[in-house]
Protein backbone atom coordinates (compact mmCIF):
# COMPACT_ATOMS: atom_id res chain seq x y z
CA UNK A 1 0.00 0.00 0.00
CA UNK A 2 1.26 3.38 -0.97
CA UNK A 3 0.46 6.42 1.11
CA UNK A 4 0.60 10.05 0.13
CA UNK A 5 1.17 12.00 3.33
CA UNK A 6 -0.13 15.13 1.63
CA UNK A 7 -3.62 13.59 1.63
CA UNK A 8 -3.81 13.30 5.42
CA UNK A 9 -5.94 15.83 7.27
CA UNK A 10 -3.25 17.47 9.39
CA UNK A 11 -5.78 19.56 11.30
CA UNK A 12 -7.28 16.35 12.69
CA UNK A 13 -3.95 15.33 14.23
CA UNK A 14 -3.42 18.09 16.86
CA UNK A 15 -7.14 18.62 17.60
CA UNK A 16 -7.41 15.51 19.86
CA UNK A 17 -4.40 16.78 21.80
CA UNK A 18 -6.00 20.19 22.36
CA UNK A 19 -9.33 18.64 23.34
CA UNK A 20 -7.65 16.21 25.71
CA UNK A 21 -5.68 18.94 27.45
CA UNK A 22 -8.76 21.20 27.66
CA UNK A 23 -10.77 18.39 29.25
CA UNK A 24 -7.93 17.73 31.69
CA UNK A 25 -7.76 21.39 32.67
CA UNK A 26 -11.52 21.46 33.26
CA UNK A 27 -11.52 18.16 35.19
CA UNK A 28 -8.56 18.90 37.43
CA UNK A 29 -9.58 22.53 37.83
CA UNK A 30 -12.71 21.28 39.55
CA UNK A 31 -11.24 18.29 41.39
CA UNK A 32 -7.66 19.36 42.21
CA UNK A 33 -8.32 20.68 45.71
CA UNK A 34 -10.45 17.73 46.93
CA UNK A 35 -7.92 15.26 45.49
CA UNK A 36 -4.93 17.01 47.09
CA UNK A 37 -6.77 17.11 50.42
CA UNK A 38 -7.48 13.35 50.27
CA UNK A 39 -3.90 12.37 49.47
CA UNK A 40 -2.36 14.87 51.86
CA UNK A 41 -0.69 17.20 49.37
CA UNK A 42 -0.47 20.97 49.33
CA UNK A 43 0.11 23.32 46.44
CA UNK A 44 3.64 23.83 47.75
CA UNK A 45 4.36 20.07 47.54
CA UNK A 46 3.06 19.96 43.98
CA UNK A 47 5.10 23.03 42.99
CA UNK A 48 8.26 21.30 44.21
CA UNK A 49 7.81 18.64 41.51
CA UNK A 50 7.10 21.08 38.68
CA UNK A 51 9.87 19.76 36.39
CA UNK A 52 8.58 16.21 36.66
CA UNK A 53 5.02 17.36 35.98
CA UNK A 54 6.12 19.36 32.92
CA UNK A 55 7.99 16.32 31.58
CA UNK A 56 4.91 14.13 32.01
CA UNK A 57 2.75 16.67 30.13
CA UNK A 58 5.30 16.87 27.33
CA UNK A 59 5.47 13.08 27.11
CA UNK A 60 1.68 12.88 27.04
CA UNK A 61 1.52 15.47 24.23
CA UNK A 62 4.04 13.55 22.10
CA UNK A 63 2.18 10.27 22.63
CA UNK A 64 -1.15 11.90 21.71
CA UNK A 65 0.34 13.32 18.51
CA UNK A 66 1.81 9.94 17.55
CA UNK A 67 -1.48 8.15 18.25
CA UNK A 68 -3.56 10.71 16.34
CA UNK A 69 -1.10 10.64 13.43
CA UNK A 70 -1.18 6.84 13.33
CA UNK A 71 -4.97 6.87 13.37
CA UNK A 72 -5.00 9.42 10.52
CA UNK A 73 -2.74 7.14 8.47
CA UNK A 74 -4.92 4.10 9.21
CA UNK A 75 -8.08 5.97 8.19
CA UNK A 76 -6.35 7.18 5.04
CA UNK A 77 -5.19 3.67 4.16
CA UNK A 78 -8.71 2.33 4.76
CA UNK A 79 -9.87 4.29 1.74
CA UNK A 80 -12.80 6.59 1.00
CA UNK A 81 -15.42 3.86 1.29
CA UNK A 82 -14.33 2.98 4.81
CA UNK A 83 -14.35 6.67 5.80
CA UNK A 84 -18.08 6.84 5.09
CA UNK A 85 -18.92 4.05 7.50
CA UNK A 86 -20.85 4.49 10.70
CA UNK A 87 -19.55 6.32 13.73
CA UNK A 88 -19.64 3.02 15.62
CA UNK A 89 -17.03 1.44 13.38
CA UNK A 90 -14.96 4.61 13.56
CA UNK A 91 -15.08 4.51 17.33
CA UNK A 92 -14.06 0.86 17.26
CA UNK A 93 -11.06 1.74 15.14
CA UNK A 94 -10.11 4.57 17.49
CA UNK A 95 -10.44 2.53 20.66
CA UNK A 96 -8.53 -0.34 19.10
CA UNK A 97 -5.49 1.86 18.57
Amino acid sequence: MDIEFGDINYLAVPVPLVISFAMGVAWYGILADPWMKEVGLTRKNVAAHKARVCFSYLTRAVIWLIAAGALAVIVHLAGPRARRTTSCSGSSLGWGL
